[in-house]
Order: C-alpha cells, then sequence, then structure tokens
C-alpha cells in the first residue's frame, strides 16, 4: 500500500458486564477527513466473544476503520505523459541499498530478506539521497492494511510499501516514483500492475500514473478480529473486478476472520 500518514483513532462506547452487540452507530474520526461518519453496526458475530467483558468505567473498545482502495494499470495500453520532473529515478539492488536501508529506518532490516524472496525496489534520488521509494512484487505478498494476501497473475506484479520521506512530501516524487515503475515494468514487458492506497493524495497520484480503481474496502478491527468488507468500483470493468477478487482469494464480499500482522 502507498503510505504518507500514521494513525486513525475510532472510539466505541464501553457496554456494561462485557462487549454488548454493539447495535448502536459507532461515530468515527477517519484519517484522511474532518468530521465524524456513521458506520452500520457490527455484525453480532464480533460481540459473541465469551463471559469476559469490559468493566463498567473501563477503556472502551477501539473499532478501527480502514478506508482503502485497490486499483490497476493495464500496461499494454498506452498511459498519460509523464509529469516533468528533475528527480532521479532508479533501481535498488541488494548490492546498492545502503541508502534505502537508511531510508526506511527502523524497517530497514527488512530490505536483505526481501531482495531474497524476489521483491525489487524502486527510488527517487535527491543529492545521494532516498526521498521516496516504493517495492515490487510478482509472487504472492501480504497486504497488511487488509489483513490478506495478493497473489499477481502471470505477467502481473504488485507494487507495495511505497513511502515518501516527511519532510519531501508534496513534491511530486510519489507520482514521479510510479511513474518510473510502470514505464520499468512496460519495458520488462509485464501486461498489468497492482497497487493499493488508503488515503486522498496518494489516490490522485495514482490516478496521475494510469491506475484506475477497482475495489473499493472498509476494513474493520475489533477484539482481535478483522471485517473486510469489497465492492467494486462502479466505473470498473467487471472482468477486472473478477480477476481482482481471484488474486486476493476473495469469494464473497466480506470476509471476518482472526486479524493477523506479519513483519515482511
Amino acid at each position: 500500500m502507498a503510505h504518507h500518514r500514521q494513525g486513525r483513532q475510532v472510539v466505541a462506547r464501553a457496554g456494561e458486564g462485557r462487549l454488548r452487540r454493539l447495535r448502536r452507530a459507532v461515530q468515527v474520526r477517519q484519517r484522511s477527513r474532518p468530521g465524524a461518519h456513521f458506520l452500520r453496526p457490527v455484525p453480532r458475530r464480533l460481540s459473541e466473544r465469551g463471559p469476559r467483558g469490559h468493566r463498567q468505567g473501563a477503556s472502551p473498545p477501539l473499532l478501527d476503520l480502514i478506508r482503502s482502495k485497490l486499483w490497476a494499470a493495464d500496461l499494454k495500453r498506452q498511459g498519460p505523459p509523464p509529469s516533468v520532473s528533475a528527480t532521479q529515478f532508479v533501481e535498488v539492488t541488494s548490492t546498492s541499498a545502503g541508502a534505502l536501508v537508511a531510508a526506511m529506518g527502523e524497517e530497514g532490516d527488512r530490505v536483505a530478506r526481501r531482495f531474497e524472496r524476489g521483491s525489487r525496489a524502486f527510488a527517487i534520488i535527491e543529492a545521494g539521497k532516498v526521498v521516496s521509494y516504493g517495492w515490487l512484487s510478482m509472487t504472492t505478498e501480504w497486504i497488511g492494511e487488509l489483513g490478506v494476501e495478493i497473489s499477481p497473475d502471470a505477467g502481473e506484479a504488485y507494487i507495495w510499501n511505497c513511502l515518501t520521506l516527511r519532510e519531501h512530501r508534496r513534491r511530486g516524487h510519489y507520482r514521479a516514483l510510479l511513474e518510473g515503475i510502470v514505464a520499468q515494468a512496460r519495458r520488462d514487458g509485464l501486461a498489468r500492475l497492482w497497487i493499493g492506497s488508503t488515503e486522498d493524495p496518494a489516490q490522485k497520484a495514482d490516478a496521475d500514473a494510469g491506475f484506475v480503481t477497482v475495489l473499493n474496502f472498509a476494513v474493520r478491527r475489533l477484539a482481535g478480529l478483522r471485517w473486510l468488507s469489497a465492492s467494486p468500483d462502479a466505473r470498473a470493468d467487471p472482468e477486472l473486478v473478477a480477476a481482482a477478487r481471484r488474486r486476493l482469494g476473495m469469494r464473497s464480499s466480506t470476509s471476518i476472520a482472526a486479524d493477523r500482522r506479519r513483519v515482511h
């Protein structure tokens, strides 16, 4: 997923004695938009978790909401003209990864393992330093925001973990990064790219780089469970929607599962 933000807090009212059925709507503050929004009641299954509950007056349970999109770019078609940018786009290799490791900070120790399993890395360089980076995988990859795996088909790849360092944002680096990856993938003979996004600025750059929205997601996390719902974008090609569902292994529009976390 493309990232330019951290944190979203959602607060639900505490029940008496146990986490009740949450039939009342839960008021939510979203990361990228001011103001309050209302969710539909959480399904009964989320509340039926045994005899242990929340004491009266204790901290309320947290309901974490993420709204996300899955996009696709058809590389067989001519994309939009590239933006005018003086940035330096490069592919990072295992032998030249020092600047990328530094840019990734606490996650820098993941770089070597990603190269070992075949993932590729790309970056925007300024003054010898990585200011924006992203990863590309042609094999199964974990989408942490959704709690599911994506398995690109032959001739496809998934772009993920894109990030622009805070002090370099709002300068077009992310779009330049995407355009560079798209151009390289086209030269490599790939037919399609997938990418996910979780915020408005990143979504505009995705569209500018030639991606179209395929699926819209709402992810809710509560009491160790992950509730995922997916709906096709109104303008998406039905065949592309079906392909996206197959890549994600989604046979239905909703799923409830244990909330798993992976370091990848």
